[in-house]
């Protein structure tokens, strides 16, 4: 009786099958990371004991001169484009800080900004386009009576989310599965099914054109070939889409 399945169709079929499923269920994330990484302390009030001690920065003068920082990343695996905001992306201080100046540093330099606006303690950026792990870092000079100095953002994305970050949390590229029951995993069972996929393509390969077999057409074996590259191919677009 003629064999309907063999052990070869069916390591075909799992090599077909794994790939296609971490392709299909790869999850595209469009998200932005703000982090603050640092504060310096550059003139305190407490510190001028002479009254004929002024301190002025850009002829404003200044009691409490601060330095601070901020990062903003594209963690996600999707292009933000201007279009994805809701508004403005809005770098918000506390109420008794006075922004004194700013200056932006963009990787790449490529980085188009279409638009910045400075407001009293809120600043304000429109990015053209930002790409998965591109970003924006801020320096920021600013007057203060208080300690609260940090800022944050309430800025939203259409179809995204805006993550606001502690100092001693890291900024994490997303290359996750929406089934989050494989995760943790999903690096080694990539790894796995691609090697494997190559395995059974080379394979199937030599058995197609250097094994006597009952498929005499040339167009058969390729078409044959074809279909089990397909699994490859879904692991490499998977790849090139979490990258």
């Amino acid at each position: 009786m003629r064999k309907i399945i063999d052990f070869k169709t069916i390591l075909v079929i799992i090599g077909l099958v794994i790939p296609i499923f971490l392709f299909l269920n790869s999850k595209s994330i469009k998200e932005l990371s703000f982090k603050n990484i640092a504060i310096t302390e550059l003139v305190s009030e407490k510190d001028i004991t002479d009254d004929a001690i002024k301190v002025y920065f850009d002829n404003v003068r200044v009691f409490n001169l601060y330095s601070v920082s901020c990062l903003l990343v594209n963690s996600g695996n999707q292009p933000v484009t201007k279009n994805d905001f809701s508004d403005y992306f809005r770098i918000s201080f506390p109420d008794s800080v006075q922004i004194l100046k700013y200056s932006i540093r963009k990787t790449p330099e490529s980085i188009i900004l279409v638009d910045t606006a400075l407001e009293t303690n809120n600043f304000n950026i429109l990015p053209d386009l930002l790409n998965p792990n591109e970003s924006l870092e801020f320096s920021f000079y600013i007057s203060s009576p208080n300690t609260d100095l940090l800022p944050m953002t309430k800025s939203r994305l259409i179809g995204g989310e805006v993550l606001n970050l502690d100092f001693k949390e890291e900024i994490k590229s997303k290359t996750e599965f929406s089934n989050m029951t494989f995760s943790a995993f999903y690096g080694w069972i990539y790894w796995i099914s691609l090697i494997y996929t190559i395995l059974v393509i080379g394979l199937m390969f030599w058995a197609s054109y250097f094994q006597d077999n009952r498929m005499e057409s040339a167009i058969g074996k390729f078409l044959i070939f074809l279909l089990i590259s397909f699994g490859l191919f879904c692991n490499l677009f998977y790849l090139i889409q979490t990258k």
